[in-house]
């Protein structure tokens, strides 16, 4: 099974994906009867809607981890982040528990289960 990470700053609140409709002057990426789906059923801020998707993907079998650091805004410094260190162990993990055999039984190898949702500016 493909594992996930989805990593996020608590202050990282704007999400200017979801107020423009794709029939606004300006373009977007959602129509409006996407947007309100998206609103209902994940929320508006970022570490919301990342948390209300993990959980969906983790009830559907997915293996999904979700990081929201506390504080943390858009703009924050990436080298020596603590974030930067939980991306990079959990890549690490990953890569050390995969077996490359195609063997799921120790949450490496083939298969897997990745949706992309939403993506993120």
């Amino acid at each position: 099974m493909l594992s996930t990470i989805f990593f996020v700053g608590s202050e990282n609140i704007d999400n200017n994906i979801l107020d423009r409709p794709t029939d606004s002057n300006d373009g977007g990426l959602f129509s409006q009867a996407q947007i309100d789906f998206i609103l209902d059923q994940f929320g508006y801020e970022q570490p919301e809607i990342l948390q209300e998707q993990s959980d969906l993907l983790n009830e559907i079998g997915c293996n999904v981890t979700v990081k929201i650091y506390d504080g943390v805004g858009h703009d924050y410094e990436w080298n020596d982040s603590q974030m930067k260190k939980d991306v990079f162990a959990f890549f690490a993990q990953q890569i050390e528990s995969s077996t490359g055999d195609g063997d799921d039984s120790n949450g490496g190898g083939g298969g897997g289960c990745y949706i992309d949702i939403l993506r993120y500016q």
